[in-house]
């Protein structure tokens, strides 16, 4: 116990391509965002969106939960008994449970009064405000804030992988065995976020893996990361073959090591563009659907959305939904102690 104390609380330097991986996850998760099939009148003049965003989400999360793994251990620090364990769920709470519960309840209230001018997405008012708030804690997949699922299963993988880096640190391989059960057996039940719980176990323990032997998995992917990379773009040729289950283990594995590699030596992610999404990865995940609904809903109120209307705004749209949450960080979040910490 004392040799993984000292390991984990060594002092460490910041590791700034996970940085720029977190910033160009989150650009995928705001591209995402936009509209959804069959429920946003955005579809009309979108196939090409379509196309793209199933792409994406062949390998985003996979890839999101990856890198959050890998900061995860990187940051970890053990605990001398459970007292400690008890401060640090407390923290977690704060970090990740208390901005999905704020934000769940905000984007409920705020569908319900501003779904009656304008369009928003999966927004029913036949509900009530305290059925909508259990769902949001019980089965959050089905809530109206969905979108923040996210930090749900996050805090549950805090909660549980620390128990089981203690009782399998010798061999952490284990944890991408159990994850690769979980994911084969996943249930679709919707319960406290159960189905998204198993099925990205795998990746977080991938990412704890990766962070445990980071030295040895940087040789290998400098040494084979242009293979991965070329690999990865021809599958998408093949997606079509995938079930969404099969795309998301392949993909996933393929895009973790891909963009891992281009992060690390290559200029195209290493610029301060995707180091600014990585440092606000939080605020914008918070806040970019709304900023992108609220603007969404007004333009399909005044504009008919042609196929040239829509792939005008398209870019104007991801730009809204990157750099609003951003600048409502710094120049107001900033100003209240609380909110700027919620949003770290």
């Amino acid at each position: 116990m004392n040799k993984n104390q000292n390991l984990f609380r060594r002092t460490k330097t910041r590791l700034y391509e996970l940085d720029l991986i977190k910033g160009f996850a989150i650009l995928l998760v705001v591209i995402g965002h936009i509209a959804d099939p069959g429920q946003s009148p955005l579809i009309i003049g979108s196939e090409l969106y379509f196309k793209l965003k199933y792409l994406i989400y062949s390998f985003h999360m996979p890839l999101f939960m990856a890198v959050s793994g890998m900061i995860f251990f990187y940051t970890f620090k053990s605990f001398k008994n459970s007292n400690d364990y008890l401060v640090y769920v407390l923290k977690k709470v704060e970090r990740l449970l208390l901005p999905f519960f704020i934000m769940g309840v905000i984007i409920i209230i705020g569908k319900v009064v501003v779904g009656r001018f304008i369009h928003i997405n999966n927004f029913t008012d036949s509900t009530s405000f305290l059925d909508s708030v259990l769902t949001l804690f019980l089965r959050p997949m089905e809530s109206s804030s969905r979108s923040l699922w996210f930090l749900y299963v996050l805090f549950e993988y805090y909660l549980v992988f620390p128990l089981l880096i203690l009782l399998f640190f010798n061999r952490l391989y284990v944890l991408i065995i159990l994850g690769l059960v979980l994911y084969i057996l996943h249930p679709t039940n919707n319960f406290l976020a159960l189905n998204q719980f198993f099925t990205y176990f795998l990746f977080f323990a991938l990412g704890i893996n990766i962070m445990k032997y980071y030295d040895l998995y940087k040789i290998f992917i400098k040494k084979y990361g242009v293979f991965f990379i070329v690999l990865f773009i021809i599958s998408f040729y093949f997606r079509d073959y995938f079930q969404l289950n099969e795309a998301l283990l392949y993909f996933g594995i393929l895009a973790i090591i891909s963009i891992h590699y281009i992060a690390l030596y290559s200029s195209y992610l290493n610029n301060s563009f995707f180091q600014t999404l990585g440092k606000y990865t939080m605020v914008i995940y918070l806040l970019n659907l709304i900023v992108m609904s609220i603007f969404t809903g007004i333009l399909v109120k005044l504009l008919p959305l042609t196929d040239n209307v829509f792939n005008f705004f398209f870019p104007l749209i991801v730009f809204i939904g990157i750099f609003m949450p951003i600048m409502i960080k710094k120049y107001i979040f900033s100003r209240s102690k609380f909110l700027s910490k919620l949003t770290d």
